[in-house]
């Protein structure tokens, strides 16, 4: 805003367009220091602070009467004069999704580096597997049993003597059949 003490004329757009201030209607023109001595003559000698353009607003039209709006037809295009193959229908109920930017796109991670074993040299967990493997095939040979441990092996005992029971029925079977075919 201008005060009277920084205003130092009004001047009008040929005043301006040769002071190169460009082409508005009117400016107000501000000093940074107006003397005492000033009348109101423009061929003062001051340092220029500010130019305050004031451009007049142009009145606004009225509606016209009788132009409604027209109303919008699913199907047509979003701007007519965008060319025919660039056209793209609006769908009915589809909601305008966002673009997503490219912040969110995430960068490759570094590459986890991969040891490859040489051919006869195992990994650790091989190693154990085979250790494993190894033991329980030696204790099988030698007709040793692996450690027991505090787990319940009663299903175990239970199938040996079903199947002891089961051979020496079979076994007493055969037998009389034998001696009952001799008589």
């Amino acid at each position: 805003m201008t005060t009277p003490s920084d205003t130092l004329d009004s001047v009008t757009s040929p005043d301006l367009s040769q002071k190169g201030y460009g082409t508005p209607d009117q400016a107000v023109v501000g000093a940074e220091k107006i003397p005492e001595s000033y009348n109101g003559v423009k061929n003062i000698n001051v340092v220029i602070k500010y130019v305050q353009l004031v451009v007049p607003s142009k009145p606004v039209a009225p509606n016209k009467p009788g132009i409604s709006n027209k109303p919008i037809v699913p199907g047509t295009p979003n701007n007519p004069s965008i060319p025919n193959k660039l056209k793209t229908p609006n769908k009915p109920g589809t909601p305008i999704r966002p673009n997503v930017p490219v912040a969110t796109v995430l960068p490759n991670g570094p590459r986890k580096s991969v040891t490859i074993s040489k051919l006869g040299t195992p990994s650790f967990d091989q190693k154990i597997s085979r250790n494993v493997i190894k033991l329980s095939r030696s204790t099988a040979d030698k007709g040793k049993r692996l450690p027991q441990t505090n787990e319940d092996n009663s299903s175990e005992r239970v199938l040996v003597i079903i199947g002891t029971l089961l051979s020496v029925l079979t076994l007493g079977l055969i037998g009389t059949k034998k001696k009952n075919s001799n008589l």
